[in-house]
């Protein structure tokens, strides 16, 4: 079946649907028309119309007709009132319709119930009865305004509790982990390559095809939805992070994938690059000084999450995964160890081939490891996100050092250690969210 055949509000749009869902529902339960102008006329006057939902019934039997189709959020009742329509209207009707409720799980009982009269003597014999259910008997009268600024005040709270209970539903996250990568047939590859069960899912008017699957193993579990946005750069990588978080508000946000590696003693192909801060090299201020062009950065890193770089240490300092994740790789001869190395990344739009670019960029953070042209914006992403925020990481391998001697050749290899530092570091240092 189609949405549009299921919904109860008749022939919606899912958005009018869950518009319904978000409104506050009244039942207004009383035989006296002019009352029920009243009721209306003030909380049209007190409450934006749109927020609300009314429906009114001026007799018992079809109040509870309604109470067993619908849920509720305020019933405005009045004690006396007739068991059908066109009856005279019995003192004690609107307390049998209360007893029928509570007593028949058949019926939605609403969340709040209001006792609306105009007599004395209603009052003070049924105030017990409400004060005992923690309800509110109110005093009706068309030359006063007490009834309606109760009512308002009642109203009030309700719009709100629900405007914060929807909005509270976006501060839990969902998914455990997201993984982006910039190139689908290389580094997304090598994900969906990771024992998960990985599921396609796509989402109406998005171009973006996400996967879905589980990592597992004997004592924890993980929700994952990985995608590539498949072009590199910090403008697509930014829009692939943001839909992650809106659609799928994952506690972790990983880049995966590989990256240029900074020539240094113990780095080689393959090697994975773990960031513990990073920046954008091109933010800054292109002025002219005697016709020569002078750049002078303005560099603003973010930081790594404490824990996740507290994980990073002691993933190295216990040398986890790398001996049996390039044991386990048969698809070419390698000659060197895998090692892990940790230290600032830089990200910026440019594909390096110079060894001038990287000195330039070095002079800002000397212990520089890497570059790559999407972690920045995956990590400002997250860092000013709205709630619930995502920790970014990125964990990206070696396959080049951004020199003329720049070729494919241990591509793949670095894509491969990427993603299986990623799975293994998942499993062993994180925890997944309780559900």
């Amino acid at each position: 079946y189609s949405i549009v055949q299921i919904l109860p509000f008749g022939k919606l749009s899912l958005q009018n649907y869950l518009n319904k869902l978000n409104m506050i529902k009244i039942l207004i339960v009383d035989d006296s028309d002019l009352k029920i102008r009243n009721i209306l006329k003030s909380i049209e006057d007190i409450i934006d119309i749109h927020k609300i939902s009314c429906d009114v019934s001026s007799d018992r039997i079809n109040a509870l007709r309604l109470l067993k189709i619908n849920q509720y959020d305020l019933m405005i009742l009045d004690i006396r009132l007739p068991n059908r329509f066109g009856e005279d209207s019995i003192e004690n009707g609107g307390l049998k319709l209360l007893n029928e409720l509570e007593a028949n799980k058949k019926y939605f009982l609403p969340f709040h119930i209001i006792g609306l009269t105009g007599y004395e003597d209603v009052i003070k014999n049924n105030k017990n009865r409400f004060e005992n259910s923690l309800w509110f008997l109110i005093k009706y009268s068309e030359s006063h305004e007490d009834w309606k600024i109760k009512l308002r005040n009642k109203l009030i709270y309700l719009i709100s509790s629900k405007t914060y209970l929807k909005s509270n539903d976006k501060l839990c996250y969902d998914y455990d982990i997201g993984i982006i990568t910039a190139i689908q047939d290389s580094e997304l590859k090598k994900i969906l390559e990771l024992p998960a069960n990985w599921m396609e899912y796509k989402i109406s008017n998005d171009n973006v095809t996400y996967f879905v699957g589980i990592f597992k193993n004997d004592t924890k579990s993980f929700r994952v939805v990985a995608a590539s946005s498949n072009q590199m750069g910090m403008t697509s990588s930014t829009l692939l992070t943001s839909k992650l978080i809106s659609n799928f508000h994952p506690h972790y946000i990983i880049m995966a994938g590989k990256a240029a590696g900074v020539k240094q003693d113990g780095l080689n192909y393959g090697d994975i690059l773990l960031p513990i801060l990073t920046w954008d090299y091109s933010t800054g201020k292109l002025s002219e000084n005697e016709n020569i062009e002078i750049f002078e950065p303005e560099n603003k890193p973010i930081p790594i999450n404490d824990e996740i770089e507290f994980f990073f240490n002691e993933a190295i300092r216990k040398n986890l995964f790398l001996h049996s994740i390039r044991n386990s790789w048969n698809r070419q001869n390698i000659q060197f160890e895998l090692n892990a190395k940790m230290g600032p990344f830089a990200s910026g739009p440019l594909v390096i081939t110079t060894s001038n670019k990287i000195d330039q960029i070095k002079e800002y953070q000397r212990k520089l490891i890497g570059i790559d042209m999407e972690t920045y914006a995956v990590f400002y992403t997250c860092f000013y996100s709205s709630l619930p925020k995502p920790v970014a990481i990125s964990i990206k391998s070696i396959s080049d050092f951004a020199d003329i001697e720049k070729d494919d050749t241990y591509e793949e290899y670095a894509c491969y250690t990427s993603s299986q530092f990623i799975y293994n570091f998942i499993l062993e240092f994180l925890e997944p969210v309780s559900r």
